[in-house]
């Protein structure tokens, strides 16, 4: 089958190969931030009980901590929660061969009871309840930052919320996701349609969009989320071209209790804002439409190096300032810088929580549904914007 053609657009994301098990999922979050005094964008959560979602496994909330706790906490102390964690994998019910495709509709940092407060629902990432419990790394500065009730980690939560707020109802990455102008796609394969199945896959695509919602104009088509969307992929998230061979995936995916559970690192991108995740998670619970499937409380939660994303923000382009970009000296880029660069909670490696690092990673957690649609026309991204030339990177104080 020959690839189909598509536009050039100049924001391009470099996804790096995956292994085959790493998933493809999204995230990909929103970045920029305020005007005036009003500057500290990330997209996220804050306090609160927790808001389950999809067969999380948590017991009733511990009441809610305020403040910080000392970074000399005693490291040894037992931990008064239990971490927050999706269902575990079933045994032996795979072999399915049902595939479907999905474009996400919504992507919100919100809490749903109280969209003003940054959402709840997640995961515990580190298997560590921070405050009360151990943190599992040295903060690189200041006191540090405390998990949400069942050891959420979202550190980057009230960040991304403000952002939100700052940006607008219309310009939002729901917003866009909705009228098409952006896109994130997910795969799921080998599904045997049973409540249980112990292997399943994943893959993850960007997208710049729907087939032609970015030529403008009043008749720029709008998706119909009826399963007949065609959504363009960036050939960045592939390893070639139709059958759209993904460079980010989970090849042990599965599903439990009909939620969907996969993991993922890689870069992904939602709109313009890229993301380099790693240790990621998505879950979601399948809804039956039609002979397809849409996914329902949907969560994406993940870690990301803080360097590495303020790297990626210099090919954003400025929400103030027409034909800017966010890096360098902008006074926007270094307030965002600050903001970002005090939520680190994680390490970049996993393998390292506990071990006494210095944190150098954010986490976050976003909610998300996502509705059958079809994958359309390979689209080249272009060549990557270096707005603050080549050897320029991201860096916090």
């Amino acid at each position: 089958m020959d690839e189909p053609s598509g536009a050039r657009y100049r924001h391009g994301m470099r996804s790096p190969p995956a292994l085959a098990r790493s998933l493809a999922l999204a995230g990909g979050l929103a970045f920029v931030a305020a005007a005036c005094t009003l500057l500290n964008p990330l997209e996220g959560y804050t306090g609160g009980a927790p808001d389950t979602g999809p067969d999380v496994v948590v017991t009733p909330p511990i009441p809610e901590e305020t403040g910080f706790v000392d970074a000399g906490a005693d490291r040894d102390a037992a931990p008064s929660c239990v971490s927050a964690l999706p269902p575990e994998r079933p045994v032996g019910v795979g072999g399915g061969a049902k595939s479907f495709v999905n474009a996400f509709v919504s992507f919100e940092a919100g809490d749903p009871r109280d969209p003003s407060a940054p959402n709840t629902q997640g995961y515990d990432l580190d298997r560590t309840c921070t405050c009360p419990g151990p943190r599992s790394c040295k903060p690189a500065s200041g006191p540090g930052v405390c998990d949400y009730p069942n050891g959420v980690d979202n550190a980057a939560g009230t960040y991304l919320l403000s952002l939100l707020t700052v940006l607008g109802d219309g310009n939002t990455i729901t917003a866009r996701l909705r009228a098409g102008t952006n896109g994130l796609l997910l795969r799921v394969s080998g599904y045997n349609e049973q409540p249980d199945d112990s292997e399943v896959e994943l893959a993850l695509f960007t997208s710049f969009g729907l087939e032609g919602a970015n030529d403008g104009g009043p008749d720029a088509p709008r998706p119909k989320l009826d399963g007949t969307d065609r959504w363009t992929v960036d050939r960045s998230s592939l390893f070639g071209g139709v059958p759209y061979v993904p460079t980010i995936f989970d090849t042990r995916a599965y599903v439990r209790g009909g939620v969907l559970v996969a993991s993922f690192s890689g870069l992904v991108r939602v709109g313009t804002y890229p993301l380099p995740v790693v240790g990621g998670l998505i879950t979601g619970r399948l809804s039956k439409t039609g002979d397809s499937y849409a996914i329902l409380d949907g969560v994406v939660s993940g870690r990301f190096v803080v360097t590495k994303f303020l790297t990626g923000l210099e090919s954003v382009p400025h929400p103030l300032t027409p034909g800017a970009y966010l890096c360098g000296t902008d006074r926007l880029y270094l307030n965002l810088r600050d903001s970002i660069c005090a939520s680190r909670d994680l390490l970049e490696d996993p393998t390292q929580d506990g071990k006494d690092g210095a944190c150098d990673a954010s986490s976050f957690a976003v909610r998300f549904t996502s509705v059958p649609s079809v994958l359309g026309n390979v689209v080249e991204p272009g060549s990557p914007v270096r707005a603050c030339g080549d050897a320029w990177a991201g860096s916090c104080p």
